[in-house]
């Protein structure tokens, strides 16, 4: 999905001449870059010989299509070069957003000349018109494209606090793709509004290949899809069937919790990992907290088996989910013997309706794990060394991580 079609940016960031790309990033994003408009950097040499005028937009022979050029990076000092290739493309068509280069890192560029163009380039005001095109004398690339008439390729509204879903727009022969990436570790729930008008958007899971229809509402000029993504999680929405009304509700087919599986499990260890060959878990928690040092520092795969009956008026082949809760790091659902699915990030859900029976059933969870634990434990004063490293790595106060199934561990069903 992310290799078809075409990358849908507004903007691109011209990052100057002068330091390299790597000088803009730190601790955090590029920070004067738009949030709500995709956007690609442009360096010198595609800013002289790659960029061409189409109208009003900017365009390369790659396919790129920008509807602005952002002066940032390090482009308040600008060749007379690039400042004149400037004044050319917004000759032709294009929007230049940015305040004037204050000079030239050049020292064989005519100053009168740099100073000349600038002043023609940026006159003063906030917008200055030069041929077809114009000058936006901003520090706001979002703000400047408001002001010609550019709304949010992408926003949303709602979610928690300090909320990060960057997106992806692709355009395709037959509609339009956005990819999105929560990426906090937490549920957010939100209204996401797409710069799309006339077709429905539905929802594509790239790990099994499914989809479903979503409810929107069409409102000045865009979609709003209200969306629940989980911790971490990313999803594709897809606009291409025509939309057959202006609003759509679907009716929501959450699975409802028809039991808890948190009590009576027996875990089994590989053999030769440090740990016992099993143990009964009254109440699930994580191996790194338990009392045993061979099962706290165990590293490899746990096998977690217990009994379970499905809910009365389930049938074989419909929906039924086991949800894990917490499992570090991946894990395998076995149901009767027969493989159900893997689990490897939140929510750690797997859909076991094919192979579970109706009454009793066998459920076996097979968590793999972190090699940290194990490393953590051979550091210990005195202890038994059960795996080998050329390089160690760890200290013996080193936090040990989170390992095994965690839970709460729940069976999921729909509604009858």
């Amino acid at each position: 999905l992310l290799q078809q079609g075409r990358n849908v940016a507004d903007v691109g960031y011209f990052y100057g001449e002068e330091a390299p790309l790597t000088g803009l990033y730190s601790k955090s994003p590029v920070k004067d870059a738009p949030t709500a408009h995709a956007w690609d950097f442009v360096n010198a040499g595609a800013l002289m010989g790659a960029l061409a005028n189409e109208g009003d937009e900017l365009v390369t022979p790659g396919g790129a299509r920008y509807k602005a050029l952002y002066l940032g990076g390090s482009s308040y000092r600008m060749t007379l070069g690039a400042l004149g290739k400037l004044a050319e493309l917004v000759e032709g068509g294009a929007t230049v957003i940015g305040k004037p280069p204050e000079s030239s890192p050049a020292l064989t560029d005519d100053a009168g000349q740099f100073a000349a163009l600038v002043k023609k380039l940026w006159p003063g005001g906030d917008m200055t018109r030069l041929g077809k095109g114009r000058v936006i004398a901003l520090d706001d690339v979002e703000a400047g494209l408001h002001a010609i008439g550019v709304g949010p390729d992408f926003r949303f509204t709602g979610g928690g606090k300090a909320a990060s879903i960057p997106f992806v727009h692709r355009k395709l022969a037959d509609g339009d793709s956005y990819f999105l990436v929560n990426q906090k570790d937490r549920t957010e729930t939100i209204e996401a509004h797409f710069r799309v008008t006339g077709k429905a958007p539905r929802l594509w899971r790239a790990e099994t290949g499914t989809s479903e229809p979503l409810s929107y509402r069409i409102e000045n000029g865009e979609t709003i899809v209200p969306l629940t993504l989980g911790a971490d999680e990313s999803v594709h929405i897809l606009f291409r069937e025509p939309a057959k009304a202006d609003a759509l509700t679907v009716a929501a087919r959450e699975p409802v919790a028809v039991d808890t599986l948190d009590s009576g499990w027996s875990v089994g260890f590989q053999k030769d990992r440090g740990a016992p060959e099993s143990i009964d878990m009254e109440q699930l928690s994580p191996l790194d907290e338990h009392a045993e040092p061979g099962v706290k520092y165990f590293s490899g795969i746990a096998t977690y088996t217990r009994e379970f009956d499905t809910p009365k008026g389930w049938k074989p082949g419909k929906r039924l989910l086991i949800d894990l809760g917490e499992a570090r790091e991946v894990a395998e659902v076995i149901v009767n013997g027969k493989h159900a699915g893997y689990a490897w990030h939140a929510p750690y859900t797997v859909d076991i309706g094919k192979v579970a029976r109706k009454g009793a059933n066998t459920l076996e969870v097979r968590v793999a794990n972190l090699w940290v634990n194990r490393l953590i434990g051979d550091a210990q004063p005195g202890a038994d060394k059960v795996a080998w490293t050329a390089l160690p790595a760890y200290r013996p106060d080193a936090p040990l991580r989170r390992s095994g199934l965690i839970g709460p561990v729940r069976l999921l069903a729909d509604e009858n």
